[in-house]
């Protein structure tokens, strides 16, 4: 749990936190439209390309689309509003975050090598901001809810930590990959309302399948099930 790992899109989850606890500070709006053009777009970007000819979204609708469906050019806006990958890494920080850092904007931040320091976590310390901005005081009780909602629909997450995970809890979470040797899934379940639960598992290395990853991390849902 303390192995560094490359985040990948995990770290979206956090990202709209951050952009969370401005709106909660005043210091921006959900409501507020964000300007962008055919040069924001990456290739990973369903909803940016698909809103392209209306020049603009709502930072609401930016944080609901990298959330749910990890689209790259609505997570790089977003960095680029709260101040870059250094403000990201600064917010980690200042909630009790002092291992997750971030270096660059998407695509760049999937390149880390295993065990690098830049654009990487450890699977403790992302549990440990996952259940502070789920449960803890970061953010205000409503800006919380909307995360949680946010990550409860994420679509990217079906063959992740969700695939063994009972189908009556409620599940929230955020996936990362880089395409080729990194992959993670970051989530909080519910097995009861009352009982939450964390569960931060990232893999890298060698040159997995797609189906070696989905049993890994079905597996790692399965194991976690049973200690509850």
């Amino acid at each position: 749990e303390e192995e560094r790992f490359a985040m990948c899109s995990t770290f979206k989850a956090s990202l709209t936190a951050c952009v969370l606890q401005r709106v909660d500070r005043g210091q921006d709006r959900l409501d507020q439209i964000v300007p962008y053009g055919p040069a924001d777009l990456m290739d990973y970007a369903p909803t940016g390309k698909a809103n392209l000819a209306k020049g603009g979204l709502s930072l609401a609708a930016l944080c609901e689309a990298a959330v749910e469906l990890s689209d790259n050019t609505c997570a790089n806006l977003l960095l680029d509003r709260i101040g870059g990958p250094s403000a990201m890494t600064a917010f980690w920080r200042a909630i009790g975050d002092d291992v997750s850092r971030l270096g660059h904007n998407e695509p760049l931040l999937n390149r880390s090598p295993p065990g690098s320091l830049e654009d990487a976590t450890t699977p403790a310390a992302m549990a440990g901001t996952l259940e502070r901005l789920l449960l803890g005081a970061v953010l205000q009780p409503a800006s919380r809810e909307r995360l949680t909602g946010w990550m409860a629909s994420c679509r990217t997450g079906a063959d992740r930590l969700r695939a063994g995970l009972p189908s009556n809890w409620r599940i929230g979470d955020k996936t990362g990959n880089n395409g080729k040797d990194a992959a993670g899934d970051i989530a909080m379940a519910w097995p009861a309302p009352d009982r939450p639960i964390v569960i931060c598992a990232y893999v890298q290395g060698g040159a997995p399948t797609p189906a070696q990853i989905k049993a890994v991390f079905t597996a790692i849902g399965a194991a976690a099930t049973q200690l509850v």
